[in-house]
């Protein structure tokens, strides 16, 4: 899992531990006070990069806003690429880029 993790720190996501669940999330804070957490297709900790990837929005008051879908963890990098962590610019992007779930 380590290099798994690395290849998020190197995308700019934070890892965490909920709260509720007890399971490892990876996440990102934006400009504007909300927030993406990234958990697996069945809301865990994403173990497996070959597999699919849940973003799930939420505001600066923990409200969800939107979620999207990434099929695995190549299509999420490609989305970020050339996109600064932390902005609006890769906010949208994550959001328009994917499986809508908004």
């Amino acid at each position: 899992m380590q290099d798994f993790d690395t290849n998020f720190e190197k995308l700019g996501f934070w890892k965490d531990i909920t709260e509720e669940d007890k399971i490892e999330v990876f996440g990102m804070d934006f400009e504007d006070g909300t927030y993406i957490i990234i958990t697996d297709d069945a809301g865990k900790t994403p173990l497996d990069k070959t597999k699919g990837l849940i973003l799930a929005c939420y505001d600066s008051r923990d409200s969800f806003i939107w979620g999207s879908e990434f099929k695995n963890f190549a299509a999420l990098e490609k989305v970020c690429q050339g996109k600064t962590e932390c902005t609006g610019e890769l906010l949208e992007a994550l959001k328009n880029s994917s499986k809508g779930l908004k």
